[in-house]
Protein backbone atom coordinates (compact mmCIF):
# COMPACT_ATOMS: atom_id res chain seq x y z
CA UNK A 1 0.00 0.00 0.00
CA UNK A 2 2.74 2.63 1.19
CA UNK A 3 4.45 1.40 -2.36
CA UNK A 4 1.42 2.63 -4.41
CA UNK A 5 1.33 5.87 -2.68
CA UNK A 6 4.80 6.55 -3.17
CA UNK A 7 3.96 6.07 -7.01
CA UNK A 8 1.46 7.74 -7.26
CA UNK A 9 2.72 10.69 -5.52
CA UNK A 10 5.48 10.64 -8.16
CA UNK A 11 2.85 10.64 -11.38
CA UNK A 12 1.27 13.58 -9.81
CA UNK A 13 4.70 15.55 -9.69
CA UNK A 14 5.95 14.70 -12.67
CA UNK A 15 2.19 16.00 -14.20
CA UNK A 16 2.34 18.92 -12.41
CA UNK A 17 5.87 19.56 -13.39
CA UNK A 18 5.14 19.35 -16.77
CA UNK A 19 1.78 21.43 -16.32
CA UNK A 20 3.86 24.55 -14.38
CA UNK A 21 6.66 24.09 -17.16
CA UNK A 22 4.21 24.50 -20.53
CA UNK A 23 2.05 27.10 -18.31
CA UNK A 24 5.40 29.15 -17.74
CA UNK A 25 5.89 28.78 -21.47
CA UNK A 26 3.08 30.16 -22.57
CA UNK A 27 2.41 32.83 -20.45
CA UNK A 28 6.03 34.29 -21.22
CA UNK A 29 5.32 34.29 -24.65
CA UNK A 30 1.73 36.19 -24.38
CA UNK A 31 3.32 38.84 -22.31
CA UNK A 32 5.99 38.86 -24.91
CA UNK A 33 3.70 39.34 -27.59
CA UNK A 34 1.89 41.79 -26.31
CA UNK A 35 4.70 43.74 -25.75
CA UNK A 36 5.53 43.99 -29.52
CA UNK A 37 4.79 47.82 -30.67
CA UNK A 38 3.39 46.82 -33.98
CA UNK A 39 2.28 43.06 -34.32
CA UNK A 40 1.80 42.50 -37.74
CA UNK A 41 2.32 38.65 -37.52
CA UNK A 42 0.61 37.53 -34.51
CA UNK A 43 1.54 33.74 -35.19
CA UNK A 44 5.11 34.22 -36.30
CA UNK A 45 5.38 36.41 -33.32
CA UNK A 46 4.31 33.61 -31.14
CA UNK A 47 6.67 31.12 -32.24
CA UNK A 48 9.75 33.46 -32.34
CA UNK A 49 8.43 34.25 -28.53
CA UNK A 50 8.41 30.27 -27.54
CA UNK A 51 11.65 29.68 -29.20
CA UNK A 52 13.17 32.85 -27.21
CA UNK A 53 11.33 31.96 -24.07
CA UNK A 54 11.93 28.11 -23.33
CA UNK A 55 15.46 28.15 -22.10
CA UNK A 56 14.70 30.69 -19.31
CA UNK A 57 11.56 28.75 -18.44
CA UNK A 58 12.95 25.60 -18.44
CA UNK A 59 15.66 26.37 -15.82
CA UNK A 60 12.55 28.59 -13.65
CA UNK A 61 9.97 25.46 -14.12
CA UNK A 62 11.84 23.11 -11.20
CA UNK A 63 12.00 25.66 -9.01
CA UNK A 64 8.37 26.78 -9.41
CA UNK A 65 7.60 22.53 -9.14
CA UNK A 66 9.89 22.20 -6.30
CA UNK A 67 7.87 24.88 -4.61
CA UNK A 68 4.96 23.89 -5.02
CA UNK A 69 5.65 20.49 -3.96
CA UNK A 70 6.36 21.99 -0.34
CA UNK A 71 3.25 23.57 -0.02
CA UNK A 72 1.59 20.56 -1.00
CA UNK A 73 3.53 18.20 1.65
CA UNK A 74 3.21 20.68 4.14
CA UNK A 75 -0.37 21.27 3.76
CA UNK A 76 -1.01 17.42 3.69
CA UNK A 77 1.37 17.38 7.46
CA UNK A 78 -0.43 20.07 8.76
CA UNK A 79 -3.99 17.77 7.77
CA UNK A 80 -2.71 14.85 8.79
CA UNK A 81 -1.69 16.18 12.34
CA UNK A 82 -4.37 17.64 13.17
CA UNK A 83 -6.39 14.74 12.41
CA UNK A 84 -4.52 12.75 14.67
CA UNK A 85 -4.36 15.30 17.51
CA UNK A 86 -8.14 15.34 16.75
CA UNK A 87 -8.83 11.50 17.70
CA UNK A 88 -6.66 11.91 20.39
CA UNK A 89 -8.23 14.29 21.88
CA UNK A 90 -11.72 12.61 21.98
CA UNK A 91 -9.66 9.48 23.95
CA UNK A 92 -10.03 9.73 27.91
CA UNK A 93 -6.75 9.63 29.59
CA UNK A 94 -7.24 6.16 30.44
CA UNK A 95 -7.95 5.70 26.66
CA UNK A 96 -4.92 7.38 25.56
CA UNK A 97 -2.70 5.41 28.28
CA UNK A 98 -4.53 2.35 26.18
CA UNK A 99 -3.53 2.87 22.92
CA UNK A 100 0.04 4.03 23.52
CA UNK A 101 0.14 0.54 25.41
CA UNK A 102 -0.98 -0.98 22.23
CA UNK A 103 1.68 1.26 19.87
CA UNK A 104 4.61 -0.15 22.12
CA UNK A 105 3.27 -3.60 21.92
CA UNK A 106 2.89 -3.43 18.72
CA UNK A 107 6.68 -2.00 18.60
CA UNK A 108 7.95 -5.65 19.98
CA UNK A 109 7.57 -4.32 23.87
CA UNK A 110 5.77 -6.50 26.69
CA UNK A 111 3.82 -3.89 28.70
CA UNK A 112 2.56 -3.91 32.00
CA UNK A 113 0.61 -1.28 33.08
CA UNK A 114 1.31 0.32 36.88
CA UNK A 115 -0.87 2.81 37.89
CA UNK A 116 0.56 5.68 38.00
CA UNK A 117 0.13 6.78 41.51
CA UNK A 118 2.84 4.21 43.11
CA UNK A 119 5.32 4.16 40.90
CA UNK A 120 5.84 7.98 41.05
CA UNK A 121 3.81 8.91 37.79
CA UNK A 122 5.21 6.47 35.42
CA UNK A 123 1.82 4.84 33.62
CA UNK A 124 3.57 1.87 32.04
CA UNK A 125 6.49 -0.32 32.25
CA UNK A 126 7.61 -1.87 28.55
CA UNK A 127 10.18 -4.21 28.51
CA UNK A 128 12.11 -5.57 25.56
CA UNK A 129 15.24 -7.80 24.80
CA UNK A 130 14.96 -7.86 29.15
CA UNK A 131 15.82 -4.19 29.57
CA UNK A 132 12.81 -1.68 31.14
CA UNK A 133 11.50 1.60 30.12
CA UNK A 134 9.47 3.79 31.82
CA UNK A 135 6.38 5.36 30.27
CA UNK A 136 4.35 8.53 30.86
CA UNK A 137 1.22 9.49 29.10
CA UNK A 138 0.31 12.95 29.04
CA UNK A 139 -3.20 13.49 26.98
CA UNK A 140 -2.31 17.14 26.01
CA UNK A 141 -4.37 18.34 23.67
CA UNK A 142 -4.93 22.10 22.12
CA UNK A 143 -2.53 24.39 22.92
CA UNK A 144 -0.85 22.71 26.29
CA UNK A 145 2.98 21.52 25.96
CA UNK A 146 4.71 19.22 27.96
CA UNK A 147 7.64 21.44 29.51
CA UNK A 148 11.28 20.96 30.75
CA UNK A 149 10.17 20.65 34.21
CA UNK A 150 7.85 17.29 33.28
CA UNK A 151 11.01 15.63 31.37
CA UNK A 152 13.60 16.32 34.52
CA UNK A 153 10.92 14.65 36.77
CA UNK A 154 10.63 11.61 34.05
CA UNK A 155 14.54 11.41 34.01
CA UNK A 156 14.55 11.02 37.98
CA UNK A 157 12.04 8.78 37.77
CA UNK A 158 13.96 6.70 35.02
CA UNK A 159 16.83 6.40 37.53
CA UNK A 160 14.77 5.25 40.55
CA UNK A 161 13.82 2.26 38.65
CA UNK A 162 17.03 1.96 37.21
CA UNK A 163 15.94 1.65 33.39
CA UNK A 164 18.01 2.44 31.06
CA UNK A 165 15.12 4.65 29.11
CA UNK A 166 12.13 6.35 29.39
CA UNK A 167 9.50 7.60 26.80
CA UNK A 168 7.13 10.36 27.19
CA UNK A 169 3.93 10.26 25.34
CA UNK A 170 2.33 13.33 24.49
CA UNK A 171 -1.01 14.52 21.89
CA UNK A 172 0.39 17.44 21.97
CA UNK A 173 3.72 19.01 21.76
CA UNK A 174 7.17 19.55 23.55
CA UNK A 175 8.20 22.88 24.26
CA UNK A 176 12.18 23.54 22.70
CA UNK A 177 13.53 23.67 26.55
CA UNK A 178 12.38 20.50 26.71
CA UNK A 179 13.75 19.06 23.85
CA UNK A 180 16.59 20.73 24.12
CA UNK A 181 16.88 19.45 27.53
CA UNK A 182 16.36 15.66 26.29
CA UNK A 183 19.19 15.74 23.71
CA UNK A 184 22.55 13.13 24.57
CA UNK A 185 19.89 11.41 26.87
CA UNK A 186 18.01 8.29 27.08
CA UNK A 187 14.67 10.22 26.76
CA UNK A 188 12.55 9.62 23.69
CA UNK A 189 9.78 12.32 23.32
CA UNK A 190 7.10 11.29 21.41
CA UNK A 191 4.45 14.19 20.32
CA UNK A 192 1.48 13.88 18.02
CA UNK A 193 3.37 14.57 14.69
CA UNK A 194 5.76 11.69 15.81
CA UNK A 195 2.46 9.74 15.97
CA UNK A 196 0.74 11.21 13.09
CA UNK A 197 3.89 9.95 10.80
CA UNK A 198 4.70 6.30 12.40
CA UNK A 199 2.11 4.89 14.54
CA UNK A 200 -1.31 3.45 14.16
CA UNK A 201 -4.43 5.21 14.14
CA UNK A 202 -5.56 6.01 17.73
CA UNK A 203 -8.27 3.78 17.75
CA UNK A 204 -7.63 1.57 20.78
CA UNK A 205 -11.51 0.81 22.07
CA UNK A 206 -12.16 -0.83 18.90
CA UNK A 207 -9.44 -3.20 18.64
CA UNK A 208 -10.29 -3.97 22.19
CA UNK A 209 -12.39 -7.52 22.79
CA UNK A 210 -15.29 -6.66 25.11
CA UNK A 211 -15.52 -7.48 28.47
CA UNK A 212 -18.94 -8.80 30.93
CA UNK A 213 -18.55 -7.89 34.37
CA UNK A 214 -19.15 -11.24 35.49
CA UNK A 215 -15.23 -12.10 35.99
CA UNK A 216 -12.18 -9.97 37.19
CA UNK A 217 -10.21 -7.78 36.27
CA UNK A 218 -7.99 -9.30 34.21
CA UNK A 219 -5.16 -7.12 35.47
CA UNK A 220 -5.29 -6.82 39.19
CA UNK A 221 -8.15 -9.42 39.90
CA UNK A 222 -10.20 -6.66 41.43
CA UNK A 223 -14.29 -6.48 40.89
CA UNK A 224 -15.19 -5.06 37.32
CA UNK A 225 -17.61 -1.97 37.12
CA UNK A 226 -19.62 0.21 34.35
CA UNK A 227 -18.62 3.91 34.19
CA UNK A 228 -19.28 6.65 31.78
CA UNK A 229 -16.91 8.96 29.77
CA UNK A 230 -18.06 11.96 30.89
CA UNK A 231 -17.36 13.40 26.95
CA UNK A 232 -19.54 11.49 25.17
CA UNK A 233 -21.63 9.73 27.99
CA UNK A 234 -20.84 6.10 26.78
CA UNK A 235 -20.29 3.36 28.92
CA UNK A 236 -17.39 1.28 29.81
CA UNK A 237 -15.92 -1.43 31.83
CA UNK A 238 -13.25 -0.23 34.57
CA UNK A 239 -11.53 -1.86 37.36
CA UNK A 240 -13.33 -0.85 41.00
CA UNK A 241 -9.26 -0.69 41.77
CA UNK A 242 -9.04 2.87 40.19
CA UNK A 243 -6.93 4.57 40.39
CA UNK A 244 -4.39 2.18 41.80
CA UNK A 245 -5.44 -0.26 38.38
CA UNK A 246 -6.57 1.27 35.24
CA UNK A 247 -8.30 -1.63 32.81
CA UNK A 248 -10.86 -0.07 31.03
CA UNK A 249 -12.40 -1.95 28.38
CA UNK A 250 -15.59 -1.64 26.36
CA UNK A 251 -19.16 -2.91 27.93
CA UNK A 252 -19.96 -6.08 26.41
CA UNK A 253 -23.61 -6.38 24.44
CA UNK A 254 -24.93 -8.26 27.27
CA UNK A 255 -24.68 -5.94 29.92
CA UNK A 256 -25.36 -3.07 27.87
CA UNK A 257 -29.22 -4.53 27.46
CA UNK A 258 -29.35 -5.12 31.26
Amino acid sequence: MKRRRREGGSTEEQVALITIFVAVVLIAAVVRLFQQSAPTDLVGMLINGLGQLWLPSLVSTPILALWWRHVLRAHASKERIAKTQAQLGDLSPEGFEEWSAKQLTDLGYTVRRTGGQGDHGVDLIATKAGLDTVVQCKRYAGKRSVGEPEVRDLFGVMHHHAAPEAILITAGWFTPQAREWAKGKPIQLWDVDHMSRTLASPSPTAAAAPVSLAGGCPQCGSALVTRRNRRDGTQFVGCSGFPKCRFTSRLSSDVSRS
